[in-house]
């Protein structure tokens, strides 16, 4: 009987641990991880918009290019982002995001 209640409190407290330690790397890199998201986002619309921004480029030349060549703008609680040319104010293009649904949940397609 003890030999089986060690057993359980033992996988109960490395279960504990584990999950502690995934938990601290997640609130540590969370940061991190929200920027790459945005980051990520911002290479597709730059791409869907035909702004050329280098595949392997870091992530602060793209947010700049995304800055200074797109401006993001509220229309019926939907995000559009209207693209610009370079050094201008001439309108090269528009995107926004189309919700469609599939089983199992949302997809998006740019």
């Amino acid at each position: 009987m003890k030999k089986r209640l060690y057993s359980i409190v033992f996988m109960f407290v490395l279960t504990f641990v584990f999950a502690a330690v995934v938990s601290a790397v997640k609130v540590h890199n969370e940061e991190r991880i929200q920027i790459n998201q945005q980051v990520k986002l911002q290479r597709v619309i730059l791409k869907v918009l035909g702004v050329p921004v280098d595949e392997k480029a870091p992530n602060r030349v793209v947010i700049q290019a995304f800055e200074r060549r797109v401006k993001a703008i509220e229309v019926k609680q939907q995000t559009l982002y209207v693209g610009y040319g370079e050094g201008d104010k001439q309108i090269t293009g528009y995107a926004f995001p189309v919700a469609v649904r599939v089983s199992g949940g949302r997809f998006m397609v740019w």
